[in-house]
């Protein structure tokens, strides 16, 4: 099980397409297991920080601090509006927060379009492209969700045809 006590990455190595997009699969597919126990009790902390920490290996930044914020906000019981500075301070995800808040002063909180892309491929060679649907991409991986419209509009598009959106349907 992944827990708050996961160190994050502090040492950062280029990989190759491949090998990041099986460790972002990894990432991935931990986020699918967590993300329901966060719908099914906002109160469940843990989920929330879970799911925070997935959304930082997954490259969702923004994401992330959002899910650590919940899980802030979850010990808590939702009682009080918590500000940013008391995210930074909360025992239990406030290291995790001070990280990101870091890396969004140095301007590290830049995304890769590419990595998110080899990563869609890896599930459209696995048979699980539906998911950027059914999985709610466009809730839980927006960067990711972006980045794959993008590319899927830029291939559909014809010089006499430009294509300025894809709208998957969720509903098949």
């Amino acid at each position: 099980r992944l827990s708050v006590g996961y160190q994050h990455h502090q040492d950062r190595h280029v990989q190759a397409p491949q090998e990041a997009a099986l460790m972002r699969l990894q990432w991935y597919d931990r986020l699918l297991e967590e993300a329901p126990q966060c719908e099914a009790s906002c109160l469940n902390w843990k989920a929330w920080a879970n799911c925070g920490v997935c959304l930082y290996h997954l490259g969702e930044k923004k994401a992330s601090w959002d899910a650590y914020a919940q899980a802030a906000n979850a010990l808590e019981g939702f009682r009080v509006e918590l500000t940013d500075d008391a995210f930074l301070r909360n025992p239990h995800v406030g290291k995790y927060m001070r990280v990101l808040d870091r890396e969004f002063h140095e301007g590290s909180w830049h995304w890769e379009e590419a990595n998110d892309v080899v990563l869609f491929a890896l599930l459209v060679q696995r048979g699980r492209a539906g998911e950027v649907c059914t999985q709610r991409w466009h809730e839980r991986l927006p960067n990711h969700y972006f980045a794959v419209m993008h590319v899927l509009c830029m291939q559909l598009s014809k010089p006499d045809r430009p294509l300025q959106e894809v709208c998957p349907d969720d509903s098949r």
